[in-house]
């Protein structure tokens, strides 16, 4: 059998991380849809952000009107996940308090409540979404297509290096307005990070510096910013609960503390592994 040429092999992993990337999504949304705990609707919301990535990637070489539906219908996913994501990630820290801070049992069936709302809405919207499946056979055809014209493997690939190289230009502007005193700069930095590590998946083919050991110290660098934001997020929360119930404000006084005790930690300890940022980007292994 005659070896594909590096053409041909260009193409297919192009089409391949979008096939691969849309079959894992819906698997996923499968499994959300028949059990929506907290392990699932987390593999959802990465397949969905990877999924979108590579979508993007794509929009690179196709019209926007190709994919604007798609990225739409992704993004609309995305927002219904996440307040059920919080709510699930709360409540397991609130309940792990509990024997701590006694008073928190009223938040934490507060919080209860929150979580089956958010719940149905994220089931209506994964079962709204699984009736109308994503066209991505098309923009998989056209791919193939399009790659196959003269002169368009190179663009494409310059193209998609410009992509990956803004997505990481745009972290490191915010790495650069990180303060310690405003911790939403660092969800910021996660968001547009997120965006730059599963561009950076996609086009890994291209990208030899992005090795199997620099995605799991990537993951580890998300992570570090996404527990200071579950750390925000149930800051918030508590001090909304307080608004509404401020007769508990005596007795809540020590869990506030804990919390701001805890997020100041936490960003702290990401604050000063930031700069492990500027070694996510190479050309070489």
């Amino acid at each position: 059998m005659a070896a594909s040429s590096p053409q041909s092999a260009f193409r297919n992993v192009v089409v391949r991380s979008l096939a691969e990337r849309w079959r894992k999504y819906e698997s996923r949304l499968r499994d959300a849809h028949g059990r929506p705990a907290e392990k699932n609707i987390h593999d959802l919301r990465v397949a969905t952000r990877r999924l979108l990535a590579s979508v993007t990637v794509s929009a690179a070489l196709l019209p926007a009107n190709r994919v604007r539906r798609a990225r739409r219908a992704l993004g609309r996913r995305l927002t219904a996940l996440t307040r059920l994501r919080d709510c699930q990630v709360q409540l397991r820290a609130v309940r792990n308090l509990v024997r701590r801070y006694p008073v928190l049992r009223s938040f934490a069936n507060a919080l209860a409540v929150e979580e089956r709302k958010a719940r149905r809405a994220a089931v209506r919207e994964i079962a709204r979404d699984r009736k109308t499946r994503l066209d991505l056979g098309r923009v998989q055809s056209e791919l193939l297509t399009l790659l196959a014209q003269p002169g368009m493997e190179t663009a494409w690939t310059a193209a998609a290096m410009g992509q990956a190289a803004a997505a990481f230009s745009r972290a490191v502007f915010l790495r650069m307005r990180l303060r310690e005193s405003d911790v939403r700069s660092i969800h910021r930095l996660r968001v547009a990070f997120k965006k730059f590590r599963y561009t950076a998946e996609a086009l890994q083919s291209l990208l030899p510096g992005i090795t199997p050991y620099r995605l799991k110290k990537m993951d580890e660098y998300q992570t570090a910013m996404g527990v200071v934001q579950d750390a925000d997020v149930l800051l918030a929360d508590v001090e909304s609960f307080l608004r509404r119930r401020p007769a508990l404000g005596p007795a809540m006084v020590s869990v506030r503390d804990h919390c701001v005790r805890r997020r100041t930690e936490l960003a702290a300890a990401f604050l000063g592994r930031a700069d492990m940022l500027f070694g996510f980007w190479s050309l070489r292994t």
